[in-house]
């Protein structure tokens, strides 16, 4: 086994891993519990005190809100950029793999001045494990269309390319309205909640979300469908961001009157889910 080799396998355990506390986050109510955090945050199971060390990790907060995210934006714009670069020194280039990584320099760039201009982030501290996991998923991610094209070669048609493009195009815009839209709201309300109304808000709880899982469905279409980390990706977006927006949806109603909210709006997919 050669280096890329370990690298695969190292990337599909950490894939399958985390796809696997999704899974069980999603179904299992402790599980939940333990992983929530911010507004989501639940406290201990059964009320009981945590080890002290689970305390660290899990509930107190340890790095401050803005500067984890957009450290997390970083991390992955360096890492995606110097793969970027390395793409040129191969032998044999594949399409497929330059174009999704060069959607998925713009969307953390994108983000990342997000981070830095747009949001207006409450004042809170995020847990040890929950900055890991995220850092680990913009270490990871950016490898994912490398390790397919070294291990999975395969071409799309410039069609497909086209398609993902014109996709991952749409939801960038229609993420960015809506963080704009986000930052608006919390900007009036100082450091409180509102319920953000108006566009994709009377459809969904979470329009970013769903935006963010359209950008990754461009990202597999661009892996030409046969990218099996960008599969596992995929779905470990969706089931992360399914959960998360579940756990919004819910959050809201038990936050705020009925008549605050809009009818018929459902959490991630507009009328289905």
């Amino acid at each position: 086994m050669d280096v890329v080799d370990y690298v695969g396998v190292v990337a599909f355990f950490y894939w399958i891993a985390g796809l696997i506390l999704v899974g069980c986050s999603l179904v299992l109510g402790k599980v939940r519990a333990i992983v929530s955090y911010g507004k989501h945050a639940r406290g201990w199971v059964a009320s009981k005190q945590p080890p002290a060390i689970v305390h660290s990790l899990l509930i107190r907060g340890t790095v401050p809100n803005k500067v984890a995210w957009t450290s997390f934006y970083a991390i992955g714009l360096v890492i995606n950029s110097v793969l970027i670069r390395e793409y040129f020194y191969l032998k044999d280039m594949n399409l497929r793999s330059l174009s999704t990584s060069i959607m998925f320099e713009i969307h953390v760039a994108r983000r990342l001045i997000e981070c830095i201009y747009v949001h207006v982030f409450t004042p809170r501290y995020l847990p040890l494990f929950h900055y890991a996991a995220a850092v680990s998923f913009y270490f990871f991610a950016p490898l994912t269309p490398f390790l397919d094209a070294l291990l999975y070669p395969a071409v799309p048609s410039p069609s497909q390319v086209a398609a993902a493009a014109i996709l991952f195009s749409a939801a960038s815009l229609m993420q960015c309205f809506v963080h704009i839209r986000l930052a608006e709201s919390r900007a009036l309300g100082g450091s409180k909640y509102g319920v953000p109304r108006g566009g994709l808000f009377e459809l969904v709880a979470s329009p970013h979300y769903t935006a963010e899982i359209v950008m990754y469905t461009a990202f597999l279409i661009a892996s030409n469908g046969l990218g099996f980390f960008a599969f596992l990706n995929w779905l470990w977006v969706f089931g992360n961001l399914a959960q998360s927006a579940l756990e919004t949806n819910a959050w809201y109603k038990r936050t705020f009157v009925k008549s605050m909210l809009p009818p018929r709006r459902k959490a991630l997919i507009p009328h289905i889910l």
